[in-house]
């Protein structure tokens, strides 16, 4: 059915129930398997049910939650980096992946700074490969944006960033580097944004790069971005549910890597709160009238409330860790990105509140079909003939 033509031919609000939410303990209570960010609701002998003629619609008047997911998280802190030289050619570099500090970020400087700091590991370790046996690590130069400039100074917010090759007593010396590149890969998150690069999708080559690479000596070696940088790559909180509903999205909302052959597909999604410092926090304007589900169910007798971000993924957590229930803490592995921590969203401080509303809406009339009761049979002994009138066999009129 076409979305421009109406189904309804009114919608009057029958009745209307508040759902007050608080997940800090979700562990604890009803079955036990709630998370802070992924909540299980049971009604039991509180369903909701609408009649015939009537539809369930479930809005977001209110939510609040602190702001405990790091700007620089596991979704967007992963380059990939290859090197090469006259010895040891980039094209036969296996490559190795850095990882940005997961952290929160008040100025761009500490991004910049961060990733000229990551790179010195590879880039020694090829030089070495290429002849260069003297470099024992890489300093940074200047990193910029400079540490002076906040988001509302004046400037363009590109990366720019140059490192140097020393030797063990941190005087100047030859990397031998010819060719390098570094990637910020689809299949690794977002890190394109946050730094300014292109996305890089697969497949790739270690040709291919996502920022613009000069050597301007034989000791230094400039990276500088396309484009602004950013603090964070998602702005938002998305609120989803379970239930069947009638809202679409676009599907690059619910898929994290690669292309889909569709634009539109049938949505989870309740409602996206907006990331402030230090809260995550909504609060309806109109009635909740912004952010609601025309539910295709008759009854409501459980909700799946979860959190996730802008492309489907757990917040803080990569695609591959769906049961991770840490988003952010005293990091353990970059790598892998996990904390000594591991139970945030249960133990810790990754819960949220709530209030939802649900509406009994009336959006048509029902009509049933009246038609006239089918006569009962005349006895035998008074039925005259094949045609019988229904007044005994007497004449109609």
């Amino acid at each position: 059915m076409s979305l421009q033509s109406s189904r309804f031919e009114k919608s009057d609000i029958v009745n209307s129930f508040n759902i007050f939410l608080d997940s800090e303990k979700a562990s604890l209570v009803g079955d036990k398997q709630s998370e802070g960010c992924n909540v299980e609701i049971h009604f039991e002998g509180n369903s909701i049910e609408a009649h015939d003629g009537e539809i369930l619609r479930l809005s977001l008047l209110n939510f609040t939650m602190y702001n405990n997911i790091y700007h620089v998280n596991g979704n967007n802190n992963t380059i990939q980096i290859y090197a090469g030289g006259a010895s040891a050619p980039l094209i036969l570099d296996g490559g190795d992946k850095a990882y940005l500090t997961n952290q929160y970020v008040e100025r761009l400087h500490a991004i910049s700074n961060n990733f000229a700091t990551i790179l010195s590991d590879h880039l020694t370790q090829k030089a070495v490969d290429n002849g260069a046996s003297t470099v024992d690590h890489f300093s940074v130069v200047s990193a910029a944006p400079l540490a002076a400039q906040q988001m509302q100074s004046t400037g363009t917010r590109l990366l720019d960033v140059t490192i140097r090759s020393e030797d063990a007593a941190n005087v100047e010396t030859a990397h031998n580097l010819t060719d390098i590149t570094i990637q910020c890969l689809e299949s690794d998150g977002d890190s394109y944004a946050l730094l300014g690069g292109n996305r890089i999708d697969s497949p790739a080559s270690n040709t291919d790069t996502s920022f613009r690479i000069t050597i301007p000596t034989t000791s230094t070696i400039r990276i500088q971005g396309y484009y602004p940088m950013q603090r964070t790559t998602d702005p938002y909180v998305y609120v989803r549910c379970n239930q069947q509903q009638t809202g679409l999205e676009m599907s690059v909302l619910q898929k994290a890597i690669g292309g889909s052959n569709v634009d539109i597909v049938n949505s989870n999604i309740l409602a996206k709160a907006f990331r402030q410092v230090e809260f995550i926090h909504y609060d309806a304007q109109s009635g909740g009238e912004e952010y609601f589900m025309n539910l295709q169910t008759k009854k409501l007798s459980n909700l799946n409330i979860f959190l996730t971000d802008s492309k489907g993924r757990r917040l803080g957590r990569r695609s591959n860790q769906t049961h991770d229930k840490t988003a952010s803490g005293l990091i353990n592995n970059l790598t892998s990105n996990t904390f000594y921590g591991t139970e945030q969203s249960t133990l810790g401080n990754l819960f949220f509140t709530g209030v939802l509303r649900v509406d009994i809406i009336k959006v048509r009339d029902t009509r049933h079909l009246e038609t006239a009761p089918i006569p009962r049979p005349f006895p035998a002994n008074k039925s005259r003939g094949v045609v019988v009138w229904q007044n005994n066999g007497e004449p109609r009129y």
